[in-house]
């Protein structure tokens, strides 16, 4: 049985209260413009399949990402950002070592000592 992919309908109520958010419009009057009647709504909102693939879209392209984490990689100016993006980088390659040991990251030597704690 074949399955379908279909596109995020953009006259649903999660879409309007994205597009709304994203002109600025707050929770509260997003919910409203949208169409929904309680104000207590927004939490739900955001964790549906349609708000989150219709943000996706929105986003940078994956490659445009790669190119502003490098960028990010690369800078020394704000040392705290590069670290988070090395440690970032490092998950997602999963080349933590997962017990005590050395790794090597360009000249740098790199010795992960296991808590004995």
């Amino acid at each position: 049985m074949k399955t379908y992919k279909k596109k995020a309908d953009r006259n649903s109520k999660p879409i309007k209260y994205l597009n709304n958010r994203m002109e600025g419009l707050n929770k509260k009057e997003s919910e409203e413009k949208a169409g929904y009647n309680s104000s207590n709504h927004s939490s739900r909102i955001e964790e549906t399949k349609t708000y989150k693939e219709g943000l996706l879209k929105l986003l940078l392209p994956e490659n445009e990402i790669a190119e502003e984490h490098n960028k990010n990689i690369k800078q020394d100016k704000d040392r705290g950002a590069k670290n988070t993006a090395l440690n970032m980088w490092y998950k997602l390659q999963s080349k933590y070592p997962k017990e005590q040991g050395e790794m090597e990251v360009g000249d740098l030597n790199i010795t992960i000592k296991k808590d004995t704690v």
